[in-house]
């Protein structure tokens, strides 16, 4: 009890954390990977406003869609970018936004078909 102003001044300090990260990365893919990979799990924190965890999931978003623009066919990142769309759908489902959810939910499914249709072998059906 009376933990959850620490607990959310904690995640803000993650989050400015991993944004002054990603400014001083100088394009690197393996630390925007794992900058991305940890705004994912800050927004799957519990004690996140709705608005947080939309913000962070759109963060690793961003950075997985332009280390794709550089790497278009790193797997590992397509799938991770297609997960981050599929958690954005869930939270606008949450939120009531169904035409967001749905959208977001079929980006997700388009950028794996994708993956499956450049590499078939590295999927087992």
């Amino acid at each position: 009890p009376g933990s959850l102003p620490i607990r959310q001044k904690l995640l803000q300090r993650g989050v400015g954390q991993l944004d002054q990260l990603a400014k001083e990365s100088g394009g690197n893919p393996k630390l925007l990977d794992e900058l991305a990979q940890g705004y994912y799990q800050l927004g799957e924190m519990p004690d996140s406003s709705l608005a947080e965890i939309e913000g962070n999931r759109r963060k690793g978003i961003a950075l997985y869609q332009s280390l794709l623009e550089k790497e278009p066919d790193n797997l590992n990142y397509r799938i991770l970018l297609a997960q981050g769309w599929l958690r954005l759908s869930d939270s606008q489902k949450i939120m009531g936004n169904l035409n967001n959810a749905l959208e977001y939910a079929r980006l997700s499914n388009s950028i794996l078909e994708t993956a499956v249709l450049k590499k078939p072998e590295n999927f087992d059906y």
